[in-house]
């Protein structure tokens, strides 16, 4: 009789240790999961980002070469402004605050980048 008290004690004991473990593979899992997509977002919100700034800035390398005048370049930002560029840096800042700070010295190299086009540009 004292053997079935073991017995159901010890299946009891491996149920809950089995659930303890699978929960804990699951959770790194989603968390894994979770990071992956992140970086992918990341990626997509800064290459879309950097499309289009290097479309932006393209009609200002025609004024450096004569083919177009300055007011001809704000004349185009101001008749096609585009709006979204703020979010998706702000998209990208955010993600890699959140999920993936080792890449905030290349965020910080890119935000100096910004900086240097926006005073050539206001110059």
């Amino acid at each position: 009789m004292e053997y079935i008290g073991i017995i159901f004690a010890a299946l009891l004991s491996s149920g809950v240790i089995a659930a303890i473990v699978s929960s804990n593979l699951l959770d790194k899992r989603d968390i894994r999961i979770l990071t992956r997509n992140k970086i992918e977002e990341i990626y997509l919100s800064f290459a879309d980002w950097n499309t289009g700034v290097s479309t932006h800035y393209l009609k200002y390398l025609d004024v450096g070469i004569g083919k177009i005048s300055f007011n001809d370049a704000l004349d185009m930002d101001i008749a096609n402004p585009d709006h979204t560029m703020g979010d998706k840096i702000r998209g990208v800042k955010m993600n890699i605050m959140m999920y993936e700070p080792s890449l905030q010295l290349a965020l910080e190299a890119v935000e100096s980048c910004i900086a240097r086009m926006n005073e050539t540009h206001a110059k």
